[in-house]
């Protein structure tokens, strides 16, 4: 599937391309900033480490050697590129909107009516601390949201921490996630910790560099701040 038909289906109109300087690869005509280059066969060396938007840095890496062959950009060029070493910023949940169509579609094809998920702007929430929103239809619905969060393509490396919420909390304000899992989440038994068994990468600092390098030893935990088919919420309702 050629990426330029299905941008030009999701705008409704076709995207103007023209022919890269150095090659024959077609670039968008309106494109902020171009690099064109090429990765040889074999070719790799040290990177690293450098700051990354967690605020830490992580070590070297054996990384392909880009040869940059030219470099065009428009006038006063916007480059929305990650600020490295600095925690929260524009982009930091970018992704958590962009694999949302597909993530609610596969958990809603589970039987789990997912309202909304929505990353908590006041911290770093690229894969970090994720507040979702579920219409729950039986008790053991958030653990199974969970599950099929973690589970998908899309969203099994990153969401290490999910707080789940209600339905009818705000998801456009994080102070309701928040004051539901302050209010809500009974620590004896509605925080569900994985095991040492999930897919880690190499940004997660709280593990072991071997482990992340790996993709290996991470866990995930979700903490269940719902109301719905709680044995004590009937009798604080007014």
């Amino acid at each position: 599937v050629c990426e330029y038909d299905v941008l030009g289906g999701l705008r409704d109109k076709p995207v103007e391309v023209v022919r890269a300087e150095t090659n024959d690869i077609l670039i968008p005509a309106d494109a902020e900033l171009v690099i064109e280059g090429e990765i040889r066969p074999g070719e790799k060396t040290d990177e690293g480490p450098f700051g990354e938007f967690t605020g830490f840095t992580h070590g070297r890496n054996i990384s392909p050697i880009f040869r940059v062959h030219c470099i065009t950009h428009r006038k006063n060029p916007i480059i929305p590129f990650c600020v490295e070493g600095t925690k929260w910023y524009d982009g930091a949940g970018g992704a958590v909107f962009g694999m949302g169509s597909g993530w609610s579609e596969y958990v809603a094809d589970l039987g789990i009516n997912v309202y909304d998920c929505w990353p908590a702007n006041n911290i770093d929430a690229a894969g970090g601390l994720i507040p979702c929103y579920i219409d729950a239809l039986t008790p053991d619905e958030p653990l199974r949201f969970a599950h099929a969060t973690w589970s998908y393509k899309a969203t099994f490396a990153g969401m290490m921490s999910l707080i789940i919420c209600d339905a009818n909390v705000d998801p456009t304000d994080t102070r309701d996630a928040f004051e539901a899992f302050g209010l809500n989440c009974d620590p004896r038994q509605q925080i569900f910790i994985t095991d040492k068994d999930t897919c880690n990468y190499n940004l997660v600092f709280f593990t072991e560099a071997e482990d992340r390098f790996k993709y290996k030893g991470a866990s995930r935990v979700a903490y269940d701040a719902t109301v719905k088919f709680k044995p004590w919420a009937d009798n604080i309702r007014t």
